[in-house]
């Protein structure tokens, strides 16, 4: 599967993914959509995703913490919480970002799949050489 990342009315701020999808009839649909660059992301996405990210961390280092102490005390069927992970974070951010296409199309997909758009959107949202960063063009972001 091949996932191409095309820069779009200003590459600078943000990119237009085209992803293969195969629809249950067997058929495959291009499935396009645009996720704005890193650097790019509104404000207030970012904001609730930070409060998002810092509140599952506390609650599974919480959930960790007890468990540990219940495998201590002896209870070694005690299940550890993962600790919270790339993919499931850049998937939260994902979801915030394109809700539709996220419910639609990428929830399904394997992680594989969603690993290589994280890594091409990641790689894509870098400042080049000769590029200015967010910070000194912030106000083309809001447009």
């Amino acid at each position: 599967m091949t996932i191409n990342l095309v820069p779009v009315d200003d590459p600078r701020t943000k990119i237009e993914v085209h992803l293969p999808y195969r629809q249950k009839n067997g058929h495959v649909k291009d499935v396009e959509f645009f996720l704005p660059k890193m650097d790019y992301i509104d404000r207030d996405v970012m904001d609730d995703y930070r409060k998002w990210v810092r509140k599952t961390r506390e609650e599974r280092d919480a959930a960790r913490k007890t468990a540990l102490e219940q495998i201590r005390s002896g209870k070694p069927d005690v299940e550890l919480p993962e600790p919270l992970g790339d993919l499931e974070t850049l998937s939260e951010l994902c979801r915030r970002l394109v809700p539709d296409v996220w419910d639609k199309y990428l929830a399904e997909q394997a992680n594989g799949v969603k690993i290589q758009l994280f890594s091409e959107w990641t790689e894509q949202s870098k400042v080049k050489v000769g590029e200015s960063s967010a910070s000194s063009t912030s106000s083309d972001a809001k447009e």
